[in-house]
């Protein structure tokens, strides 16, 4: 069932970025495409289907998976080119470090990568002129970053501050969880449960809101950036910025506890949103595809 709905959500977000692309508002009108490039993180790479490419390893080889939404857009466009240049633990820091060689990255880039993917930055840096040539040579750009800004960056900064705090290995298990992305909501629910057994709690409460906010401003940043880049790579494509949502609105510190870490998420993604479609210097490059629901 919950594969399902993967599918259907995946389905649901196609069906809201082409809705962007028709002519006249007509489905059966939507334009043709001849070069089609999807950038991000592992959303648009299709994780969760079964087709999802080293769910439990490296996710640098750019596979088309069938059923992810980039895939359903690819087909309805019609393109005989695809760029699939979305990759797994990647930031709006990882993506601006893609198409932008003067911009240095922030000191979390190996550790967030490592973590989710057994990589290095540099790793993920040697495939820059595959990124610039797909941006370059795109007639529609999509772009879906930000989840990984959010709870993810958060969690990894709560590894390291735990460790500060309680002198012992929180970052090891930690890498190993987070690896493949096998179960976010139980991971923060893990440190947050170590925490509380701690007596650090609302020490480690503190520092999620401030890695939350951290993460937001980072994204606002780099967002300009990427896009202003994207414009200077390539003029002239149709760019959809598709939206975030948070799968984890739900997540209470313990399964009694009346604070929701995941609302503390979920302000952030909305506020991500929001500047996305309306708060951006660059919001007239291009068409927003809002999921928030999905």
């Amino acid at each position: 069932m919950k594969r399902f709905c993967r599918i259907l959500s995946l389905c649901l977000v196609a069906a809201l970025i082409l809705g962007t692309l028709c002519v006249g508002g007509s489905a059966a009108s939507v334009r043709h495409y001849d070069t089609y490039t999807m950038l991000g993180d592992s959303i648009p790479a299709g994780y969760g289907l079964d087709t999802y490419p080293g769910e439990n390893g490296n996710v640098l080889d750019g596979t088309r998976v069938a059923g992810s939404y980039p895939d359903l857009v690819a087909s309805a466009v019609s393109s005989d080119t695809y760029y699939s240049l979305a990759r797994c633990g990647t930031r709006s820091v990882e993506l601006r470090c893609l198409l932008d060689p003067s911009y240095p990255g922030d000191e979390y880039s190996d550790l967030m990568l490592q973590s989710l993917t057994g990589i290095s930055s540099a790793d993920l840096i040697a495939q820059r002129p595959q990124f610039e040539e797909g941006v370059t040579n795109a007639d529609l750009i999509t772009i879906n970053i930000g989840s990984n800004d959010t709870l993810t960056y958060a969690l990894i900064r709560l590894g390291v501050y735990m460790e500060k705090l309680s002198d012992s290995s929180i970052l090891g298990p930690i890498s190993e969880q987070l690896n493949g992305l096998g179960s976010l909501g139980k991971l923060a629910g893990s440190i947050l449960s170590t925490a509380e057994s701690l007596g650090v709690a609302p020490l480690v409460l503190a520092e999620m809101a401030d890695a939350l906010n951290d993460g937001q401003e980072m994204f606002k940043e780099n967002w300009d950036a990427i896009i202003t880049r994207i414009r200077e790579l390539n003029p002239d494509a149709t760019i959809v910025a598709v939206g975030m949502y948070n799968p984890f609105r739900d997540l209470k510190l313990t399964d009694s506890s009346l604070i929701s870490i995941g609302k503390m998420a979920d302000t952030t993604v909305r506020q991500m949103n929001r500047y996305i479609r309306f708060e951006s210097d660059c919001s007239g490059e291009y068409l927003v595809a809002e999921v928030p629901d999905t």
